[in-house]
């Protein structure tokens, strides 16, 4: 279980009726990228993606993506 207020609750019950719930993804990290010799230092990098995902009530397990997000990705 996780704590959620009442009106996050009651947003996800209309999503799930529709079949449809809105996420946000945000990754930050530290990246190091090596090319021949060189070593690079260790940069941080942030991305960003809305992304769409079907829902049903009652099933159990993956949920498949809705379309090609398109994410912000900072380097």
């Amino acid at each position: 279980m996780v704590p959620a207020s009442g009106e996050a609750v009651n947003g996800l019950m209309i999503d799930e009726t529709y079949g449809v719930v809105a996420l946000k993804v945000v990754l930050l990290g530290k990246l190091r990228w090596k090319a021949g010799a060189i070593r690079t230092l260790k940069s941080g990098f942030y991305v960003r993606c809305d992304v769409w995902v079907g829902l049903k009530k009652g099933v159990v397990g993956p949920v498949p993506l809705l379309g090609g997000p398109p994410c912000k990705v900072d380097i």
